[in-house]
């Protein structure tokens, strides 16, 4: 995923979760920058015919924030 990709992505993942999917859970720009910044080989973007299809956002965690929820 690059930063010209985050607008696609923002508007898949509206088609994916529409109402009654609170839009308030849905990604905005900042937060697609931000996994950006912070883990750019994380992100990804799946394309067919020059359309984005499909993302896929993944986070770094610390070993202990990770124990923290253990319980799941």
């Amino acid at each position: 995923m690059t930063r010209t990709d985050v607008p696609a992505a923002i508007a898949l993942q509206q088609l994916a979760f529409p109402p009654p999917f609170s839009e308030d859970l849905h990604w905005d720009d900042a937060h697609l920058y931000r996994h950006l910044r912070v883990f750019s080989e994380g992100q990804f973007v799946a394309e067919m015919d020059g359309q984005i299809v499909g993302t896929c956002s993944n986070a770094i965690v610390t070993e202990e924030a990770w124990r923290a929820h253990a319980n799941w």
